[in-house]
């Protein structure tokens, strides 16, 4: 999509300038025809259509980034929201069934999440998942509240709550929190 606003863009700008250059070789030509005052109008006119046409562009192009990063924002939010369900759900679960159609789920989540999560996201992922094969579900909850915290900073929600120490005692024990 990008490519074909570049080129647009590119094909605009040529026939610009060729329609300004021909103009101006035609105005040249034809200079004794032209009043001075009319000259001038002429040129100022035509620095208006190109600096229009470039405005243009800049909006479309503008307009085209911001639709394409919405809609990864909302596949990210979607992702990461399937994946904490599965994961509260492994967590929680003793039916070993259970336990292995999530992994399951968990495994097409990982690719689907490997196209559009950032590094740091994939970084986290990767660490949590590595210490629950190690030390179980329930041991990998620093890792967890890391992971979450990476995932807000990918939708651009660092700023809103929760805090870190915040998510901390989110996820605490519920005896601890009276």
């Amino acid at each position: 999509m990008r490519a074909i606003f570049v080129i647009a863009f590119l094909a605009l700008l040529a026939a610009l300038t060729w329609a300004a250059i021909h103009s101006y070789h035609l105005l040249i030509q034809q200079v004794q025809v032209l009043p001075p005052d009319l000259w001038a109008t002429l040129l100022i006119v035509s620095f208006i259509a190109i600096a229009t046409a470039l405005i243009l562009a800049a909006a479309i192009r503008s307009n085209g980034r911001s639709c394409t990063f919405k809609e990864i924002i909302h596949r990210r939010l979607d992702l990461y929201e399937n994946f904490i369900v599965i994961w509260q759900s492994l967590k929680n679960l003793q039916d070993v069934d259970k336990i292995a159609t999530l992994h399951l789920q968990a495994d097409e989540l990982k690719s689907s999440m490997a196209l559009v999560a950032s590094a740091e996201v994939l970084r986290n992922l990767n660490r949590l998942l590595d210490q629950a094969a190690q030390e179980g579900p329930q041991a990998a909850q620093k890792t967890y509240e890391e992971l979450l915290l990476s995932m807000r900073r990918d939708l651009q929600l660092s700023t809103l709550y929760p805090l870190p120490s915040e998510l901390s005692k989110l996820f605490a024990n519920p005896q601890n929190n009276r």
